[in-house]
């Protein structure tokens, strides 16, 4: 059975530890996204695309007014009606293909809200993770949620996968959400926490270290 609490508690640590840092958020942000420049690219054809779509029901009503007026016949109509058929076609697949791909790219000013969002959440309490465990259960779930809320660039979803190992009561978990995933485990190895936590090996450092652990627990 998967400790909640436990899991909880270490999936906002690695958030605050990976996010408190405008740096570290913009660079996770980056190894995470595609390259966005393209985006310009394929809205400038898309715009191309829709204007040739409009050219060609214009230039189709213009044919069939020429046939109810008996300018021209069905068979004389018949060679220009069919390539206005193929080229619309083509169009359309491509158009579709566009705005596919363009699902995929996430807008700059999106992923600057993001960035901002995730900072200004984490930024004061990344040099002192302890104040996690001071943190209401609304400033958790508003964090999470917006953390891992959407699809990543594959259509899967976002949030906190988990599995266990070959050791008992050991669990990987491995965060996907608008960032490059990230894995870690519980429970956090003592090296991490200090680490994490910035304790200090000359100053009661035990004493520290199984209090954080009690509270990353839960108890």
């Amino acid at each position: 059975m998967i400790p909640a609490t436990e899991l909880e508690n270490a999936v906002l640590i690695k958030l605050v530890k990976t996010f408190g840092d405008h740096q570290k958020m913009e660079e996770a942000l980056l190894k995470a996204t595609p390259n966005i420049d393209k985006k310009k690219d394929l809205e400038t054809e898309k715009k191309y695309i829709d204007k040739e779509l409009k050219n060609i029901n214009t230039e189709r009503f213009t044919i069939i007014q020429k046939i109810g007026k008996g300018v021209i016949t069905d068979e004389e109509a018949s060679p220009n009606l069919a390539e206005l058929r193929e080229k619309r076609t083509n169009f359309e697949n491509r158009l579709t293909a566009i705005e596919d791909e363009l699902k995929t790219i996430p807008d700059p000013k999106s992923l600057k809200k993001f960035s901002n969002f995730a900072v200004k959440m984490t930024a004061h309490i990344s040099k002192n993770p302890k104040r996690i465990f001071e943190k209401s259960d609304k400033w958790k779930k508003e964090l999470i949620e917006k953390m891992f809320s959407g699809t990543d660039l594959a259509g899967e979803r976002l949030g906190v996968y988990v599995d266990s190992t070959d050791k008992k009561g050991e669990f990987i978990f491995e965060l996907h959400g608008r960032f490059k995933p990230i894995l870690s485990k519980i429970p956090m190895d003592d090296s991490e926490i200090i680490d994490t936590f910035n304790l200090d090996p000359d100053n009661d450092l035990n004493n520290n270290l199984n209090g954080i652990k009690s509270n990353i627990l839960g108890i």
